[in-house]
């Protein structure tokens, strides 16, 4: 298990002061009730579709590393998410990098 130390807010805006906790106690119990059940690679596709609805596309190369995933087990979820028409695969002109992002409805 490891401690995740997150922002929680801010308290002086012109300094940029940041208030700091760890994430497990900003959990809500019924978040944490339903992670208990979910195996990881459901897991691990959640997080993979939530994140790239945020962030709008990623290079795939940068997932395990953001996560902290191993770069097979990452690549199956992307895989099984692709076939599930739930992201896409794509380039960006100027770029050699494979980039994620969420399939358009």
């Amino acid at each position: 298990s490891k401690f995740k130390i997150v922002t929680v807010g801010l308290k002086d805006k012109s300094w940029g002061v940041r208030i700091l906790d760890l994430f497990v106690n900003w959990v809500p119990p019924e978040v944490e009730r339903a992670a208990e059940n979910m195996t990881r690679e459901e897991a691990m596709r959640r997080i993979c579709l939530a994140f790239l609805n945020t962030a709008g596309a990623c290079p795939e190369r940068n997932l395990p590393r953001l996560f902290g995933w191993q770069a097979a087990e990452t690549s199956r979820q992307v895989e099984d998410l692709s076939a599930a028409g739930l992201l896409r695969r794509g380039r960006i002109r100027g770029k050699s990098d494979t980039w994620l992002s969420i399939m358009d409805e």
